[in-house]
């Protein structure tokens, strides 16, 4: 059983919309399963830790790994599929379920195809809101509900003002401002994004977007929640990823984004997702 299990239902507010209805925090040994889920409300699922994996809308469609700091939203009646069998580590996974999500606008956010969004969260703001919500449930129960209310409005807001990444993927940025990005971040990811093969520094992207180091790295944190080199480790891990899911050789995966050697590539992709890339492929059915 998980060492932490936060569970709090609110009773209905059928002249709320959106409106909580529950939120869950677990944290610990977790049973190993396959479990069918199909909800009534909306479901708003974050891992903090990579665990387990998902499909849905057919048991035909392809497992999806389960990594950090992202979140999944489900609408209602949409049928998925988690998968713990193969896992022995720990759990730490939030959620909240909510009715109201059509009215928010999060219908926009769904495609047809894959039935499900998926927001990258690298600064943790999205999982910290929905972790909050259910520790407000746990300390003040139903009386606590216009408390949590607040923090399922936030995470609306992060989800509503996500930037689209591809298909299904969106991703929350530091302040969850539409359009936040300012000519400064863009021309440090384009920079970046451009040399993702060659070797770089803070000074390189600074003397490239002609600031100081010092006044690049405030800006940029500021902007984005992370530094300009976290976000080349991201990108390169992201590109490397994508490349390994299409079948690609470490070592050549290595050669191409500028990694010294396969060797170094599985230690940043392990210390970076929380499993090494030949897991990570066995995890997304490969």
């Amino acid at each position: 059983m998980p060492s932490l299990f936060v569970n709090c239902n609110w009773k209905p507010r059928e002249a709320v919309r959106p409106a909580l209805a529950a939120a869950v925090e677990i944290e610990g040994k977790y049973v190993q399963s396959l479990n069918h889920q199909r909800q009534a409300l909306w479901v708003l699922d974050y891992e903090f830790a990579t665990y387990g994996r998902v499909r849905v809308k057919s048991p035909r469609m392809p497992w999806c790994t389960r990594l950090p700091r992202v979140a999944h939203l489900y609408p209602p009646g949409t049928e998925y599929w988690e998968d713990t069998r193969q896992e022995t580590g720990l759990r730490h996974s939030t959620w909240f379920l909510f009715s109201g999500g059509a009215e928010a606008g999060l219908g926009q956010l769904i495609t047809a195809r894959y039935g499900y969004a998926r927001f990258l969260d690298a600064t943790g703001q999205l999982g910290e809101t929905i972790r909050q919500g259910a520790r407000i449930g746990q300390r003040y129960g139903d009386d606590g509900f216009w408390r949590a209310q607040t923090l399922l409005c936030e995470a609306l807001h992060l989800l509503l003002h996500a930037e689209p990444v591809e298909a299904e993927t969106f991703r929350i940025g530091a302040d969850g401002a539409p359009g936040g990005r300012s000519d400064l971040v863009d021309a440090v990811q384009a920079y970046i994004e451009e040399h993702i093969t060659e070797s770089m520094t803070v000074a390189d992207i600074a003397e490239h977007v002609h600031v100081s180091v010092s006044g690049l790295a405030h800006r940029y944190r500021e902007e984005t929640g992370e530094s300009p080199m976290a976000t080349r480790a991201r990108l390169r891990l992201d590109r490397a990823k994508s490349l390994l899911l299409k079948g690609q050789p470490l070592k050549a995966i290595a050669e191409q984004l500028g990694f010294s050697d396969a060797f170094h590539l599985s230690k940043a992709f392990k210390k970076a997702e929380g499993l090494s890339p030949r897991e990570f492929l066995r995890k997304a059915g490969r």
